[in-house]
């Protein structure tokens, strides 16, 4: 099944179709990892007063990658190179 996220689709609702595919297409662990990373991506946006049930995917940051590793840079280098993956992936 392919997905198509159509333009003003919410970061949640974008995040929510993006796991679907990836719990259908990758191995349990896979998508565990991927859920925890992006899940850790929608609080680092309310964390900065953006919430993503109302914010579009369009309106996300080019940046957002880094913004997302600095956000991270109290947990271990190998956790902040896994979500990092997870979310540029995403």
């Amino acid at each position: 099944m392919t997905y198509h996220m159509e333009n003003n689709l919410a970061i949640h609702d974008a995040v929510q179709v993006y796991l679907e595919s990836v719990a259908l297409s990758r191995r349990e662990n896979t998508a565990r990892t991927n859920q925890n990373s992006l899940k850790s991506f929608t609080l680092a946006r309310i964390d900065s007063n953006s919430d993503p049930c109302k914010t579009s995917i369009d309106e996300l940051p080019e940046d957002a990658v880094a913004w997302f590793a600095d956000w991270l840079k109290d947990l271990s280098p190998k956790t902040i190179s896994l979500r990092r993956k997870a979310f540029t992936n995403f």
